[in-house]
């Protein structure tokens, strides 16, 4: 498909084109470089952009890509470098996009009550796709209080996986991540020359099993932008190894805990008679689709629990945002008492040990 620039301009006003252009430049920002052309297979291009005679897909290919390289069917794709002028001109499209959205939510902002749709036991509402460099300033006069659950997905596997009758001492390398993300986050960024949220993002990858591998089908390799010797620091680090063996485990086992809740009794039934187990957690997909199940369950105990108190909230997946600052270790005992999971609260606002919000 040729880059062709056309007369066709989104219309911002729909929630749609708003939230098909902030995944795009946020896809281009992580996996793109200004500089440097990186392989692209076009299942990527079709997944990220959108179907290829789709006028906003025209729009922002032709206003993000620069197509470089050859195509050879099976053997290479295409390369791409980020168009920075295109790039930085629907960046700055983005903040008329904060402030649609602001008009079309303005009945909820007025009452700070937010209707949302649930997709794959996520909460989704218009204004999550806000842009992050916008969301600071766009809540501080409604809800100025943010607060997430510090890695939610592998404490939550993690405790699942001890309910499952894992032993301590073979996540060793999990408990030590949990103890401090930091020092890992660090040690990939030394490897890899990523950012730290870059970092970040590659490790909570592996929890829903990213591969490693050279090649342009693996997206931790396209984060790397395609550097072979990064990710062979990847692969020969023996702390990444021993984690992906760990969170192997950890899936091996909450899939065997499943296969039993669903399986009939097989009492008087020979081996070859049993019916055959089926694979739940086969792709990344169907690992993370377990994982939301239980990150719905925290976050349902949060918002009733804030709810008790008063407090007016809008949830943002493992986080939320409050219009006055709550006592973190009572939301915290709260999820416990009816999950059972055991959360730690990281405050955003610059307001350690505020005290717990009461109704007014």
């Amino acid at each position: 498909m040729r880059l062709t620039l056309t007369t066709y301009e989104p219309n911002f006003n729909d929630p749609r084109v708003r939230r098909r252009v902030t995944a795009v430049l946020d896809w281009c920002s992580h996996h793109l470089s200004e500089k440097r052309a990186i392989p692209v297979h076009h299942d990527v291009l079709h997944r990220v952009f959108g179907n290829a005679t789709n006028q906003l897909t025209k729009f922002l290919r032709a206003n993000l890509l620069v197509l470089t390289g050859s195509y050879q069917p099976g053997k290479s794709s295409y390369s791409y470098l980020r168009k920075q002028i295109g790039f930085d001109k629907l960046l700055h499209s983005t903040q008329h996009m904060v402030a649609t959205s602001a008009i079309d939510s303005e009945p909820e902002l007025r009452t700070l009550k937010f209707e949302y749709s649930l997709k794959s036991d996520r909460y989704f509402h218009r204004l999550q796709q806000l842009p992050s460099g916008e969301k600071k300033a766009f809540w501080a006069d409604y809800l100025p209080f943010d607060y997430d659950i510090e890695a939610c997905a592998p404490t939550v596997l993690f405790q699942l996986a001890r309910r499952a009758g894992l032993c301590a001492s073979l996540l060793l390398c999990l408990q030590s991540y949990l103890h401090d993300k930091a020092i890992l986050r660090k040690h990939v960024m030394e490897l890899t020359g990523l950012s730290m949220k870059e970092s970040k993002r590659l490790i909570n990858s592996l929890f829903n099993g990213a591969r490693l591998a050279r090649s342009r089908y693996c997206a931790i390799f396209r984060m790397l932008r395609c550097d072979r010797a990064a990710m062979e620091s990847l692969q020969s680090c023996a702390e990444i190894r021993r984690l992906r063996w760990e969170i192997a485990l950890v899936w091996n086992r909450l899939e065997q805990i499943e296969q039993d809740k669903e399986s009939p009794t097989t009492e008087g039934l020979s081996s070859s008679s049993a019916p055959p187990c089926k694979r739940r957690f086969k792709t990344g997909s169907q690992k993370w689709c377990f994982y939301f199940s239980q990150e719905r369950k925290i976050l349902d105990a949060i918002v009733d629990e804030l709810s008790r108190a008063g407090v007016r909230h809008f949830t943002e997946h493992d986080g939320f945002r409050t219009d006055r600052p709550v006592d973190a270790r009572m939301v915290e005992g709260a999820v416990f008492k009816r999950t059972g999971f055991s959360i730690k609260l990281k405050s955003e606002s610059n307001w350690p040990g505020a005290p717990y919000a009461r109704a007014r």
